[in-house]
C-alpha cells in the first residue's frame, strides 16, 4: 500500500487495479498510459530518441504478441514494424535498431510513434528500476495500487494488463482528466494526507471464468466435493453443497481466471458415488460462461 508521506514528486494519478469478481487488488499488474496530451507525448518521443530503451540486454516475451493485434486501420509502416516485432528470427538488437528507424519515419506522427513505443515496451520485462526511465508506464503494488508522477494537464487513457496471465484477465481501460490546479499543486506536503486523496481512478480486469451446478440427477440437489478441472490444466475447484445465486448467474463451483484458448475446453467432473462427466465449451478471454452437469448416481445405473 502506498505510504502516507512526505513526497519528493507531484502525485498526478493515483489509482487500483482490481479483479471485476473478486474485486480485490491485482499485484504486478502493468498500467500503461496509451494516450495523453501533446506534451507529454512529444516527450516520450525525445527522450525515446534520446536515451534509448532501458537495458540493451532485454530478453524479449514470447508469449505477449498477441496482447496488441494488427490494426489494418494503421499506415503501413505502423504495422510493418508491428509484424516485425513479432518475427521469432529477428534478435533484440535488430528490434532495437528498428525501434529507432521507426522513430525517424517523417510519414508517422508523434502520437503514432508513441503508439509504436507502446508495442515494443509490451515485449520488454518490465522492473521497478526502469519505473524512471519509463515514465509511460507503472506496475501495481501488492494491493494492486499504482499512481504516476508529473504529468502535465489533460486527458490521459489508461490500459492495465497482465503480462504473464494474458488468457485468464482481458485487459482494463480507463480516462482521466488531469486540471492545470492538479497539475501544480497535487504535491501536499502534509503528511497527514493520504495519496489516495488525489485523483483517483479504478480499472478491473475481466477474469475468465466458468461457473454452474453439480447437481443429482435424481432430486436435482446440490453435490458437495465434487472435483471440477479442465483437462490438461492446472485449473480445478470443488463443488459445495449450496448453491450461490449472485448476478453472474446460479452456481455451486466457479473456476476463475483460467485459461482461454482458440481450441474448446473439456472439464470434467467426478464425484464420489457418480461416474465421471465430462463436457466442452469455448470460452474468449475474459467472458463469464455457464457449464452445468447432472450426475447419475451408480446405484441408478445398476438399478434402471
Amino acid at each position: 500500500m502506498l505510504k502516507r508521506e512526505r513526497s519528493r514528486y507531484k502525485i498526478s494519478i493515483v489509482g487500483q487495479v482490481k479483479d471485476a469478481i473478486a474485486n480485490r487488488g491485482i499485484p504486478d499488474a502493468i498500467v500503461k498510459i496509451v494516450d495523453a496530451p501533446d506534451e507529454f507525448i512529444k516527450s516520450a518521443i525525445f527522450k525515446a530518441k534520446l536515451l534509448g530503451l532501458p537495458g540493451l540486454q532485454i530478453h524479449w516475451r514470447s508469449l505477449i504478441g498477441e496482447l496488441n493485434p494488427a490494426n489494418k486501420t494503421l499506415p503501413q509502416e505502423f504495422q510493418d514494424f508491428q509484424q516485425s516485432l513479432k518475427n521469432p528470427n529477428s534478435n533484440s538488437a535488430d528490434k532495437l535498431k528498428l525501434f529507432q528507424s521507426f522513430l525517424e519515419e517523417p510519414k508517422l506522427s508523434d502520437r503514432q510513434k508513441f503508439q509504436g513505443l507502446q508495442e515494443i515496451l509490451d515485449y520488454l520485462p518490465f522492473s521497478p528500476k526502469h519505473k524512471i526511465s519509463q515514465p509511460e508506464r507503472t506496475q501495481t503494488a501488492a494491493d494492486g495500487w499504482f499512481y504516476f508522477r508529473d504529468l502535465p494537464p489533460g486527458i490521459y487513457q489508461l490500459q492495465a494488463f497482465l503480462p504473464n496471465a494474458i488468457g485468464r484477465y482481458s485487459a482494463a481501460q480507463g480516462q482521466i482528466e488531469i486540471g492545470q490546479k492538479d497539475g501544480e499543486n497535487i504535491d501536499n506536503p502534509d503528511p497527514n494526507v493520504s495519496l489516495f486523496d488525489k485523483i483517483r481512478v479504478e480499472l478491473k480486469l475481466k477474469p475468465t471464468t466458468l461457473l454452474g451446478k453439480v447437481t443429482n440427477y435424481d432430486d436435482e440437489e446440490a453435490i458437495g466435493m465434487a472435483k471440477v478441472q479442465i483437462q490438461g490444466k492446472r485449473d480445478y475447484t470443488f463443488s459445495a453443497s449450496e448453491l450461490t445465486k449472485q448476478q453472474q448467474g446460479e452456481w455451486n463451483y466457479r473456476l476463475v481466471g483460467i485459461e482461454a484458448g482458440n481450441t474448446p475446453l473439456t472439464v470434467i467432473v467426478s464425484a464420489r458415488g457418480h461416474p465421471t462427466q465430462q463436457k466442452e465449451i469455448s470460452l474468449q478471454t475474459g467472458e463469464v460462461k455457464s457449464l452445468d452437469f447432472q450426475l447419475v448416481p451408480a446405484r441408478s445405473l445398476l438399478n434402471p
